[in-house]
């Protein structure tokens, strides 16, 4: 069965890999516009997921995913395609929503559910 969701829920997921991608998150100023110069290191995004917890760390141009049975290694590149992907998916549709594309990468990274859990968002 595909994962489907709505535009908010798809867009956890993108946050996600978007940070992923960028490896730091910028500030902004009071009007919300981006500030290049100041920005905070992405070091690692902890996720947990039904068949455990991963921890996604980054170092250099590579992502390395712990938690599964074997560490996997994906290149920085490759969740600036996917997140970019994703990005015009959830621009250009509405309703639910299902991208098998984007589900199968994420499912390589131990990713199989859109919505952090409500107790966990805070």
């Amino acid at each position: 069965m595909p994962l489907t969701g709505n535009k908010g829920e798809w867009s956890e997921i993108y946050v996600f890999l978007k940070l992923l991608a960028d490896t730091k998150l910028f500030t902004g100023d009071k009007e919300l516009n981006k500030l290049e110069e100041h920005f905070y290191p992405i070091i690692k995004i902890l996720r947990s997921e039904s068949d455990g917890n991963f921890e996604y760390q980054i170092n250099n141009d590579i992502v390395f995913v712990f938690g599964g049975k074997e560490e996997i290694r994906i290149p920085v590149s490759q969740f600036q395609v996917i997140a970019e992907r994703l990005f015009k998916y959830i621009k250009n549709s509405n309703g639910t929503l299902a991208f098998p594309d984007i589900e199968a990468f994420i499912n390589s990274i131990h990713c199989y559910s859109l919505k952090a859990k409500s107790q966990d968002k805070a």
